[in-house]
């Protein structure tokens, strides 16, 4: 689902942007297209250097890191550098008998009142 928002987004905004041209022909508010242009053109130049901010602090990052993160080198993959399990994203396969959190010793859970109880009135 991701690659189709990944394509079909941008060409869907660009629709837009050339409808809301259309629109003012249509309605003989020429004029009105140069101020539209002027604000998609504004909002583009924002988008495009948030995106290539985006990029240069994700580089930065991963070099930051030594290549590990962003794209980076998959040595380290898994936990304690343990292989992972291909195309799961874990490193060891789940087994139920070694967990660290003991879970099995919490008892019944608490009795509830039998007693009714009235919601408050609405006001």
């Amino acid at each position: 689902m991701g690659k189709i928002h990944r394509y079909a987004g941008p060409v869907i905004l660009a629709l837009g942007v050339a409808n809301g041209f259309l629109g003012f022909s249509f309605a003989d508010s020429s004029r009105s297209n140069i101020f539209y242009a002027l604000a998609v053109l504004a909002i583009g130049l924002v988008v495009v250097g948030l995106v290539f901010l985006k990029q240069r602090q994700k580089k930065r990052r991963a070099a930051a890191l030594g290549g590990f993160g962003a794209g980076g080198s998959s040595e380290y993959a898994g936990h304690g550098g343990a292989p992972m399990i291909p195309g799961s994203g874990y490193a060891t396969p789940y087994d139920p008998s070694r967990s660290d959190v003991a879970l099995g010793h919490l008892g019944a859970p608490p009795a509830y009142d039998d007693r009714f109880v009235t919601p408050r009135p609405m006001v």
